[in-house]
């Protein structure tokens, strides 16, 4: 099963949130945003259950798949559910700050890393153990051979625990990520300033929310 986990993870291998904005400048100023509107505003609720659905959805495809035989479906589903478990727990993070990269995703990434690496130890070892001798014609290997399938496993088990723990800290993250996105609020944006008779001259306004 974690040799499955690692394949899959080999194989699956920005925009801000609107500002809520309030003109500061002189009446002659032009307007240099729109106001956000209060529906503007990102949930911390919303943020917090797109994280844990991001993190629950992939768990229960793999785990669909893993309890099925052995077949082109159910290893679909388990691709499916590892490569959502790397990406779908920053769904919160996406919603609150137009971003996908998240602390959390940083964290998974660095398990697929360690998964590569211990998939690669079950591979090594699984062909320094292979007996070509038959196939040419000669005896079996009569000496017993170290597939380090312990080693590879021990690394595949560190690799899944990162993943879940990056998705972890992606659900706890995500109503305080959606908070400082909507006190992120003020902003210095260009605007015309017009004065009688005079044509417009280009100018900074600072705007925020109140």
């Amino acid at each position: 099963m974690f040799a499955k986990i690692a394949t899959m993870i080999a194989v699956s291998v920005a925009a801000g949130s609107i500002l809520e904005t309030a003109a500061l400048a002189q009446p002659s100023l032009t307007p240099p945003a729109r106001a956000r509107r209060p529906h503007d505003r990102k949930s911390e609720d919303t943020a917090t259950w797109l994280a844990v659905a991001g993190t629950a959805i992939p768990l229960g495809l793999y785990a669909l798949g893993a309890r099925g035989a052995n077949s082109d479906e159910n290893d679909t589903l388990m691709a499916a559910g590892v490569v959502g478990l790397w990406l779908a727990p920053s769904a919160g993070h996406l919603y609150a700050t137009g971003n996908l990269r998240s602390p959390g995703l940083v964290i998974r990434s660095t398990g697929a890393l360690v998964g590569l690496v211990g998939m690669g130890v079950l591979v090594s070892g699984a062909l320094g153990c292979f007996d070509v001798a038959p196939i040419i014609g000669g005896p079996p290997r009569s000496a017993p051979c170290d597939d380090h399938a312990s080693e590879g496993n021990a690394i595949l088990g560190v690799s899944a625990a990162i993943l879940v723990g990056g998705a972890i800290y992606d659900i706890a993250t995500a109503s305080s990520t959606a908070r400082r996105a909507n006190a992120r609020r003020w902003a210095l944006a260009p605007t015309l300033l017009r004065s009688n008779n005079q044509a417009p001259t280009v100018g900074l306004a600072l705007s925020g929310a109140f």
